[in-house]
């Protein structure tokens, strides 16, 4: 703030016919030999932008605060506080319940002069009970009833163009409450969070789609974490931002169906999160026929919808069991654009069908003989997670969380019939296509795995990369993963098209990076030989391969040590130096 107002004061302020020079905010004025061009010749229209941006968060200073920028810029000269005091935006950025007194709210809330607030409500302090020792719950409703509070509350509400508030157990009648509801319809943004409670709050939505009285609502953006209220999708005909997380466990998830059947009738959105969100019992949907009654009108959002269209969808963030994952996916019809994360467990339950219907999907979205995926792509086994993501748009991010099959004393809950490496090929393998186009490849790999007993799931799972030029692997399990290419330098049998074909992985491979890995000391599995010896034999293999114009040389070492990592024998940098390899 200072910078600026240093930088804007050296345009020379001009008032009335007499020039002044002022050099730096409350420097003493002096008269200069020579006019200069005056700030205050520019609109107000031009000021009011300046204004503005002096008020924005500044990264270089943290501690900078809208209204203390906003109040400066009021005490330069007459003119800028004239124009200041009529920027109601300026002013609705400096509202804040949390860290302005109650007379600062209220002189702001006079300068305001449209719905520009950003209504953010506090979290309320927990009480415990004196005699029981249970917890309390804050409830905003008794909080803000009071006399002095409700006024408040209500200009606030009048003024506001979003409300974010975190709610607890004892605010099902939130949306019930006079301010709130008077004003939420007309709301651009509406975020509501149960918060310190692992819980789902059903607030109470009486009302709120009356047909005979109720507009339909401006709300462009909709986040409920670990609360809901029936969705009425022909009231929200501007939502482009819908987020539902944290509905688990409560009786108020849908089934897939029951979210298609009402994202039909949002084709507007360009944002959609349903994290935990979805259930496979019927019963429990709140738009099937028993619970529509609930509504204030007849639902008519009900009956099986395939293929509903989001032709503006951006982002389309999903996670739930792995069935319920499938079924929403393949009922979604997205732009090619549209970045994709899908997060999903509850992998005992998978069938083949439903396995069969995920592959399908991955294979109809990615596989194109074309780089769909980009040229950078991460790829994570453990015996927890699988994951598989790119960095470049549209974004693809899988992942598959195995935590989710254990209990909380960490005993295996549901047994999996499959391995974590099974189901890494299973769901790379319909990539195949758009792996050709990946370039740099990065591996973490956290679980015990003999490549060498599956030599051939191995190299068929990597047998596409035929463009990498760059390997990152980033753990030391990663690199004894990758140990057979070590031991052949890539040259591998693979049973393929019912007849063995001899072929090359990595064919392009000129630069391979590693971080935490161990290349001292000697591994019993792998013959009592160092990995740093393993990395050595490749860097000799290709090196003769290279000669021969069959594949590219290791040009490049990159090593970080990490944590636990050893870098290889000063012996064996050597002789990897004098086969050309630099880095080390």
């Amino acid at each position: 703030m200072d910078s600026l107002l240093k930088n804007i004061a050296r345009l020379r302020l001009v008032d009335s016919d007499t020039v002044f020079g002022i050099d730096a905010p409350g420097a003493a004025i002096t008269r200069p030999s020579q006019q200069f061009p005056s700030i205050n010749d520019l609109p107000p229209e031009i000021l009011l932008e300046i204004f503005l941006f002096c008020g924005l968060p500044d990264k270089k200073r943290p501690k900078h605060k809208a209204l203390e920028a906003s109040l400066r810029i009021g005490t330069v000269c007459r003119w800028w506080r004239k124009i200041s005091l009529g920027c109601s935006d300026m002013w609705a950025r400096c509202f804040s319940v949390a860290e302005t007194s109650r007379e600062t709210m209220k002189m702001i809330l006079r300068r305001v002069k449209n719905d520009g607030i950003h209504f953010v409500l506090p979290n309320l302090p927990t009480e415990t009970h004196r005699s029981t020792g249970q917890i309390v719950w804050p409830s905003f409703i008794d909080f803000w009833k009071t006399a002095r509070n409700a006024d408040l509350l209500g200009r606030a509400m009048s003024k506001s163009r979003s409300l974010s508030a975190p709610l607890t157990i004892a605010d099902g009648k939130f949306l019930q409450w006079g301010p709130i509801r008077q004003r939420l319809s007309q709301l651009d943004k509406i975020s509501l969070e149960l918060t310190n409670i692992r819980e789902c709050l059903m607030l109470e939505h009486g009302g709120l789609y009356d047909m005979e009285t109720q507009a339909r609502w401006s709300t462009r953006s909709l986040t409920l974490v670990n609360c809901f209220f029936p969705l009425n999708p022909i009231f929200f005909p501007s939502l482009q931002d819908l987020s539902i997380t944290g509905l688990v466990g409560s009786k108020v998830a849908l089934t897939p169906q029951s979210w298609l059947d009402i994202l039909a009738e949002l084709p507007q959105l360009r944002r959609l999160t349903l994290q935990d969100a979805m259930t496979d019992c019927q019963a429990q949907s709140l738009s099937s026929k028993d619970s529509s009654e609930d509504l204030d009108h007849p639902c008519p959002w009900t009956g099986a919808i395939s293929d509903v269209c989001l032709p503006l969808l951006e982002l389309l963030n999903i996670g739930s069991e792995f069935k319920q994952c499938t079924d929403l996916l393949n009922g979604l019809a997205v732009p090619a654009t549209c970045d994709i994360f899908v997060y999903f467990h509850s992998l005992w339950e998978i069938c083949t069908s439903d396995f069969s219907s995920m592959t399908s999907w991955i294979q109809n979205r990615f596989n194109k003989d074309e780089p769909t995926l980009g040229q950078i792509l991460f790829m994570q086994m453990s015996n927890h997670t699988f994951a598989v993501r790119n960095s470049t748009s549209p974004v693809f991010n899988l992942q598959a969380d195995f935590m989710r099959e254990y209990d909380a004393d960490g005993n295996v809950a549901h047994d999996a019939a499959f391995t974590p490496d099974e189901i890494f090929h299973a769901l790379v393998e319909p990539l195949a296509l758009p792996c050709r186009y990946i370039r740099d490849l990065q591996l973490l790999i956290d679980c015990e795995f003999n490549a060498t007993e599956h030599q051939n799931f191995w190299a068929h799972t990597f047998t596409p990369f035929i463009a990498v030029e760059k390997l990152s692997l980033l753990s030391h399990d990663s690199f004894c993963f990758m140990v057979p290419i070590c031991q052949t330098g890539g040259f591998v049998d693979i049973f393929h098209r019912h007849e063995w074909k001899k072929m090359t992985l990595f064919p392009r491979l000129q630069t391979l990076s590693s971080r935490d890995v161990n290349f001292v000391d000697p591994i019993s599995d792998l013959g009592n030989i160092s990995l740093g010896k393993r990395l050595l034999n490749l860097v000799k293999i290709r090196r003769v391969a290279c000669l021969g114009g069959q594949v590219s040389n290791i040009k490049k070492i990159d090593i970080k040590k990490g944590n636990m990592g050893k870098q290889p024998g000063r012996k064996d940098c050597l002789k990897m130096a004098l086969y050309g390899v630099q880095g080390l």
